[in-house]
C-alpha cells in the first residue's frame, strides 16, 4: 500500500490511512482514522501478500492467534483490539493507537543508560501485565517475545505490550513447544533447545534482559546468554537491583524467579521514591443553582515507599476553596468547597494540581451554573385502580406540576400497552393527565402491575400502578344433555365463580327460545344460574344447539348447550352399527397381524443381504470403544478404543480419534491400526491416501499416509473437501470459507460446514438449532431451516437431519421435508434406501420405503455406514 501519494486510501470503506508507522517481517502497521467513530486514531496491522500457500497459512495463523489473545484480554498495559477482518484475502487487525515510542527507541535516543528510578517504574508496570497474562485460566498465556521493541511507552508514561504474534497458551501436559521462536539475546536457551518447553520463567528471563539493556545500554544480541554484572557499566545502580536482574537471567529456569509475581515483589522493595495518587481524578457535579452549597472530598495517597509531602500548585479561581493547601502525610483528605455565588451561569471545568516529592497529580471538577432549575412533581406516588370496571371506563386523573423555575415540558409513557394517557405531552407548569385502562389490551391474569414514566426537563418520575381483575371460573366448557324425553323440562345448575381479585360483575344471555335462565346478571364472586330446557320447543329428529354467552369484567365466555329429542329407531341402528364395527375390527386386526409377520420376515431378509458394515462408538469421549456390526445386527466386532470413526472413500480404511487428541488409522483388511499424529476434526481427502485436520492454534494441515508428509494449508477449523479434492470448505472464526487455488472466498457466517457427495451443495450450522444449505457457485441461493446433525445421502440429493427429537429428510429436488422417526445422528446406506440412527437405548436401522425398523445394538452413538454394498 503506497501511503506517500496524495490519494486517500480507505480500508473497509471505514479506515482512512494517514501514514506508515512501521514494517516488519510479517506485515505493515499504519496510522489511520476511524471515520465511523469521529475520526478516532487507530493502528491497523496489515499482513504482507504471500504467494506461497504454506507460508501464507502460517502467517494467517499467527495473525489469527494474535487476534484471539487480544479479543479475550483487557488490561491497562495492553492495547485494545477493535476489529479483526479480511479484505482482498488479506487479514487486518485494528487496534488502539498508542502515541509514543518503543523502549528500544527511547534507549537509542538517550545518550546515557536510563536512570534506575525510571527503569523501576517501567519494570513494575511490565510485571503487572505479565502477571495478568500468566494468571489466565484455564491456561496461562506466555508472551515469549518480550523485548524493548515490543514495549511501547505512551506519552502519558504508560507501558503497553505489543505484538502477540508468537504468544501461546501454556499446556503442562505438553512436553515441547510446537514452534520455537524468539528474538536473539532476549529468548532463553530453552526456547531454542530441541524438545524444550517454555513456561512463565521464559518471560522472567526476557524481562531481566530488557532491564539489563536499559541500565547498561548494551545490545543483548551481541552476547546472547552471557551478561556481565550491571556495575561494570553503570556503577550507580544499587546492589539489590543488580542481583535481582542477574538472578532473572540465570541459564537454568529453576534458578530464576519462578513467577513474575515473585520478581514484582522484589522490584517494589527497590522503589526509592514516593508517588502521589489522587482519588478520584474527575468529578461531575451536574447542574448547580446560585447559592446552592456543594463540596467534594479528594483523597491524597502515596502508592510507594517514603513520606509524601507537597502542596496545591495554585487555585484555579476564587470560587474554589480548600480546607488545606499543604500536606505531609501518606493519606490526606482534602475538602473542596464550590462558592456558587462567584460563578456566572455557564459550563465549568476547574482543575486542581498538587505538586509533591512524588510527582504531580490533577483532579478536574466539572459543573454547570444555571440561573434557575425546573423541578417536576406530582400529586401521587402510586396509583391503585382497584377492580376493573364492567361496561364502564376504568381511569384516574393525576396532576403534574413544576415546583421550580422556568417552563416545564416533557412526556408521559408506559411500557404496558394497556395504560393510555390524555394528554401524553406536558407543555404547562400544571398539567392534569387522565390515565385510562384499555381492557382490550389487558393480558390474562388477576393482578396487573404497571409503570408510568414521566420524562421532563425538570427530571424524571416513575409511578407504579396496580389493577385487580376477576377471573371467570366455569366448570362446564360444554353442556351436552344427550337425548331427552319430550315431556318434562330439563334443569341444569351453572356455577360461575371468580378466582381472581376484585368484584365480579357481568351478564349472562342465550338467544334460543327453548333455553330459559334464572337470572341475566352476575353480581359477586359466586353466582348460581339455573338453566331450563323446554322439550316442547325443540326441533324434532335432530340435535339442537344453543350458546350461553357470558360477558364480564373478568373476561368473556361462551358455553355450547347441546340436546336431542329421544328416538328409538336411532338407538337400535346405533347398537347394530357398533356390533358390526366390532366384528370388522377383530377381523382386520387378525389379518394385520398375519401381514406384519410376513413383512417383518421379508424386511430381515433384505437386511441380511446387505454386505455393507456399520461402525459406531460406545461413548462420546476417549473411554469409548469402537465396534463394527452388520445391518441385521450380526457379526458384531470390537475394533479399538476411540471415538468419532470415519470410513475412507473406498470403505477399506478407518480413521478415528483417541485420548489427548491423538488420531489413529486402521486398515480394515488386516484390522491393525497405528498412531498418525495429534489434532482435531480429522477428515479423509477424496483419494483416500491423505487426511486433513486442524492443530497448532487452529491451523488446517494435510497428512500424506504414504510418506507421513505434513503440510499446513490455512488458518481455520472444521475442514471438508468437495468430491474432486480441488476445493476445501472450512470455518475461520465464524466465517464459512471455500479455499480454491490457494485463495479463500467467504460464502457466509456459520459453523461445521459439510460438502455434499455430488459437490453441488454445502450444509452448515447457523446456530445451535438452525441449518443452512448453499450452492458455493451461487451463494445467493440459500435455504435456511430448523435442524441439527445433518447427514448427506450418497447421491447428494437428500439430507437427513434431526429436529425436535425427530429425524427428517429434506429432498433438495422437490424442496420437501418429510418426518421419518424419533431418533438422532442419522447415517445413510450406500444405496440411500436405509438410515442408521441412534437413540437412548441403542442403534437402529430403518428402511425408508416401508418405515420398518430393527434394533441392531443396545448401546452406541454416531453410527456410520460404510460406503459400499
Amino acid at each position: 500500500m503506497n501511503t506517500t501519494s496524495s490519494e486517500i486510501i480507505l480500508i473497509k470503506q471505514r479506515y482512512k490511512i494517514i501514514k506508515t508507522l512501521g514494517t516488519g517481517g510479517m506485515g505493515t502497521v499504519y496510522l489511520a482514522e476511524d471515520l465511523q467513530q469521529g475520526n478516532l486514531s487507530v493502528a491497523i496491522k496489515e499482513m504482507h501478500k504471500i504467494l506461497d500457500p504454506v507460508e501464507r497459512a502460517k502467517d494467517i495463523g499467527q495473525f489469527g492467534k494474535e487476534a484471539k489473545f487480544l479479543t479475550k484480554l483487557s488490561h491497562p498495559n495492553l492495547p485494545k483490539l477493535y476489529e479483526f477482518f479480511f479484505e482482498d484475502d488479506r487479514p487486518y487487525l485494528v487496534m488502539e493507537y498508542i502515541e509514543g515510542n518503543t523502549l528500544d527507541t527511547v534507549l537509542e535516543e538517550s545518550l546515557q543508560p536510563i536512570n534506575e528510578s525510571q527503569v523501576l517504574i517501567w519494570a513494575i508496570q511490565i510485571c503487572e501485565v505479565l502477571t495478568y497474562l500468566h494468571s489466565q485460566t484455564p491456561r496461562p498465556i506466555i508472551f515469549r517475545d518480550l523485548k524493548l521493541s515490543n514495549i511501547m511507552l505512551s506519552k502519558e508514561g504508560m507501558i503497553k505490550l505489543i505484538d502477540f504474534g508468537i504468544a501461546r497458551e501454556f499446556n503442562p501436559r505438553k512436553d515441547t513447544d510446537t514452534i520455537r521462536m524468539g528474538s536473539v539475546g532476549y529468548a532463553p536457551m530453552e526456547q531454542y533447545a530441541k524438545g524444550g518447553q517454555t513456561d512463565v520463567r521464559t518471560d522472567v528471563y526476557a524481562l531481566g534482559v530488557c532491564l539489563h539493556s536499559l541500565l547498561t545500554k548494551n545490545d543483548p544480541a551481541t552476547t546472547p546468554f552471557s551478561f556481565q554484572p550491571i556495575h561494570q557499566f553503570n556503577p550507580g545502580v544499587s546492589q539489590g537491583l543488580n542481583d535481582l536482574i542477574m538472578r532473572a537471567m540465570e541459564i537454568k529456569p529453576e534458578s530464576r524467579f519462578q513467577t513474575v509475581q515473585e520478581m514484582y515483589i522484589k522490584l517494589k522493595e527497590e522503589l526509592p521514591l514516593p508517588r502521589i495518587r489522587l482519588t478520584p481524578d474527575f468529578i461531575d457535579l451536574g447542574e448547580i443553582t446560585p447559592g446552592e452549597k456543594r463540596n467534594v472530598t479528594v483523597i491524597i495517597t502515596n502508592s510507594r515507599k517514603g513520606l509524601l509531602s507537597g502542596k496545591l500548585k495554585f487555585l484555579p479561581s476564587e470560587g474554589i476553596k480548600l480546607n488545606l493547601t499543604d500536606f505531609e502525610n501518606n493519606y490526606q483528605e482534602v475538602r473542596v468547597d464550590i462558592d456558587t455565588e462567584r460563578f456566572e451561569p455557564g459550563d465549568y471545568k476547574e482543575t486542581l494540581t498538587f505538586i509533591s516529592n512524588g510527582g504531580e497529580a490533577d483532579i478536574t471538577i466539572s459543573f454547570r451554573i444555571i440561573p434557575f432549575k425546573t423541578i417536576i412533581d406530582t400529586d401521587v406516588s402510586f396509583i391503585d385502580f382497584g377492580t376493573l370496571k364492567y361496561a364502564e371506563e376504568t381511569s384516574q386523573e393525576i396532576t403534574v406540576y413544576n415546583t421550580g423555575g422556568g417552563n416545564l415540558s416533557g412526556r408521559i409513557t408506559s411500557p404496558q400497552g394497556w395504560l393510555t394517557f390524555s394528554p401524553s405531552i406536558i407543555n404547562t407548569n400544571e398539567e392534569k393527565i387522565k390515565i385510562t385502562v384499555d381492557q382490550e389490551k389487558l393480558s390474562e391474569g388477576s393482578t396487573h402491575s404497571g409503570v408510568i414514566n414521566i420524562e421532563s426537563n425538570g427530571g424524571n418520575i416513575i409511578i407504579n400502578t396496580i389493577l385487580f381483575r376477576p377471573l371467570l371460573k366455569i366448570i362446564h366448557s360444554e353442556i351436552n344433555l344427550g337425548k331427552i324425553s319430550g315431556k318434562d323440562p330439563e334443569n341444569i345448575l351453572l356455577k360461575i365463580n371468580s378466582t381472581g381479585k376484585g368484584f365480579l360483575k357481568g351478564r349472562i344471555d342465550c338467544k334460543e327460545p327453548w333455553v330459559r335462565l334464572s337470572s341475566n346478571s352476575l353480581e359477586g364472586n359466586k353466582n348460581y344460574i339455573n338453566i331450563t330446557v323446554d322439550p316442547a320447543s325443540l326441533k324434532k329428529g335432530r340435535k339442537n344447539k344453543a350458546f350461553i354467552e357470558i360477558t364480564s369484567n373478568g373476561g368473556n365466555f361462551s358455553i355450547p348447550l347441546i340436546v336431542e329429542p329421544y328416538s328409538l329407531l336411532k338407538i337400535v341402528t346405533k347398537y347394530c352399527f357398533i356390533f358390526f364395527l366390532t366384528l370388522l375390527l377383530i377381523m382386520s386386526n387378525y389379518f394385520r397381524y398375519i401381514m406384519e409377520q410376513k413383512y417383518k420376515f421379508e424386511f430381515m431378509s433384505r437386511l441380511s443381504n446387505l454386505s455393507s458394515t456399520i461402525v459406531y462408538s460406545t461413548e462420546m469421549d476417549a473411554s469409548s470403544k469402537i465396534y463394527t456390526i452388520k445391518p441385521d445386527g450380526t457379526m458384531k466386532n470390537f475394533i479399538a478404543r476411540g471415538y468419532f470413526p470415519r470410513w475412507s472413500p473406498d470403505g477399506k480404511k478407518l480413521l478415528f480419534s483417541g485420548s489427548e487428541r491423538k488420531i489413529f488409522f486402521m486398515d480394515m483388511r488386516t484390522e491393525k491400526y497405528k498412531y498418525l499424529t495429534t489434532g482435531n476434526n480429522p477428515v479423509w481427502f477424496p483419494d483416500g491416501e491423505k487426511i486433513t485436520f486442524e492443530k497448532d492454534g487452529d491451523i488446517i494441515y494435510t497428512l500424506n499416509l504414504a510418506n507421513n508428509k505434513l503440510e499446513p494449508l490455512i488458518y481455520g477449523q472444521c475442514p471438508s473437501w468437495n468430491p474432486s479434492g480441488d476445493k476445501l470448505v472450512y470455518v475461520d472464526n465464524t466465517a464459512i470459507k471455500v479455499l480454491a487455488n490457494s485463495m479463500p472466498d467467504v460464502v457466509d457466517n456459520g459453523l461445521k460446514p459439510l460438502w455434499s457427495p455430488d459437490g453441488k451443495h454445502i450444509v452448515y450450522k447457523l446456530d445451535r438449532k438452525t441449518l443452512a444449505i448453499i450452492n458455493p457457485d451461487r451463494i445467493s441461493l440459500k435455504k435456511t431451516f430448523e435442524g441439527e446433525e445433518p447427514a448427506w445421502s450418497f447421491k447428494g440429493d437428500r439430507l437427513a437431519f434431526r429436529k425436535e427429537g425427530m429425524i427428517y429428510i429434506l429432498d433438495l429436488l422437490r424442496n420437501e421435508e418429510k418426518k421419518i422417526i424419533e431418533g438422532r445422528e442419522p447415517s445413510w446406506s450406500p444405496d440411500d434406501k436405509y438410515l442408521a440412527f441412534s437413540s437412548p437405548d441403542g442403534i437402529y436401522v430403518i428402511e425408508l420405503s416401508s418405515l420398518m425398523t430393527y434394533q441392531i445394538s443396545s448401546e452406541g452413538y454416531l453410527p456410520l455406514w460404510s460406503p459400499y454394498l
